[in-house]
């Protein structure tokens, strides 16, 4: 069996507002009541994060509800650099029938944040490790059009606020993907 013929669902999205790059795969399993799912977005150009987990369908009927929770790493350079660990919980709910599905999503990202400084002295040197916590909010809601063969496109709007990067206004993005759980 091909390993990649259980990938039914992955987008590419990018982000006109706030220049987000996300994409997404959902591996289902289980006859779609769960999946597996990764996502890679980069943000305002600052921040990188990855994230691999699990999504629960919560309820299935015309409407979809779906629960994703997923860890990985947010790594931000520039003017403030962070990295650390991350966890993200995303309610995603869609009209799963018809040609067009409208679809609505709210996702909480808190990272624990690790930094290392190297502090030089005149006497010695230091390294010196701050621990910290950040957490992201994303709103978004769209539009996407079903074709009989899985392939779909649509467009959206997201809220990104993520602290110490530029991300914080509404953007706009377009998706394109093929599998019947995209998202």
């Amino acid at each position: 069996m091909n390993p990649f013929s259980m990938l039914t669902a992955m987008s590419l999205r990018y982000d006109v507002g706030n220049q987000v790059m996300r994409i997404n795969g959902i591996i289902p399993e289980d006859q779609d009541r769960w999946a597996w799912v990764f996502r890679l977005e980069s943000i305002a150009l600052s921040r990188l994060q990855g994230e691999a987990g699990v999504s629960f369908r919560l309820l299935d009927r015309e409407w979809t509800i779906d629960s994703d929770l997923t860890i990985g790493g947010s790594w931000q350079w520039g003017p403030i650099p962070e990295k650390g660990t991350s966890l993200e919980w995303r309610i995603h709910t869609q009209k799963d029938e018809g040609k067009w599905r409208p679809w609505a999503h709210i996702a909480l990202q808190p990272t624990l944040l690790i930094n290392r400084y190297e502090i030089s002295a005149a006497d010695a040197d230091f390294v010196e490790y701050d621990y910290g916590q950040s957490t992201s909010l994303e709103i978004g809601a769209g539009l996407t059009r079903w074709s009989k063969q899985n392939w779909n496109w649509g467009i959206g709007f997201d809220y990104f606020r993520t602290p110490n990067s530029r991300a914080g206004w509404p953007g706009i993005h377009v998706t394109v993907g093929k599998g019947a759980r995209l998202r």
